[in-house]
């Protein structure tokens, strides 16, 4: 049961915050953002990785959900896999993941679909990801850190 503990905090916690900020807040620069990935001219204000990725998901589903979606899901399943990966009691599990998710800058930037979201989203995976690679000596791990350190590299 410990193993499942961190995941059910995770889900729980994407299911906490695509319910109060679905389908996330956006300033200036992330509707510009969009504004480019739906067809407008492209400029240096946003990384050309976050438009890419912004077209591809508004043509799944209109606005800014999916991308705000794919963040939440990076961060929470990288801070599973960081309490999965150490080994303590199933309290202290969910105290750390809440204690991560619930320091204040992490609570208010996760509500927005900015590139500075992706980055410490992305991040945090990569560290959950690689840390899980260092406990369970699977390199697949390393392989799956690949892409989100690729993108966490890219909106910066």
């Amino acid at each position: 049961m410990k193993r499942f503990v961190p995941w059910l905090v995770a889900v729980a916690g994407v299911a906490f915050d695509v319910a109060a900020f679905w389908p996330g807040q956006m300033s200036f620069d992330s509707a510009y953002a969009w504004w480019q990935a739906r067809g407008g001219a492209t400029t240096d204000i946003a990384p050309p990785v976050l438009i890419f990725l912004w077209r591809t998901c508004d043509a799944i589903v209109a606005g800014p959900g999916l991308v705000f979606a794919l963040h939440l899901a990076l961060f929470w399943s990288g801070l599973a896999l960081i309490a999965d990966s150490v080994a303590t009691p199933r309290r202290r599990t969910v105290v750390l993941m809440l204690a991560v998710a619930l320091a204040p800058v992490t609570w208010l930037l996760r509500a927005h679909v900015w590139t500075d979201v992706g980055l410490f989203s992305a991040l945090v995976f990569v560290v959950g990801a690689l840390t899980k690679a260092q406990t369970t000596k699977h390199r697949a791990w390393i392989a799956l850190a690949l892409p989100a350190l690729f993108y966490a590299g890219a909106v910066r």
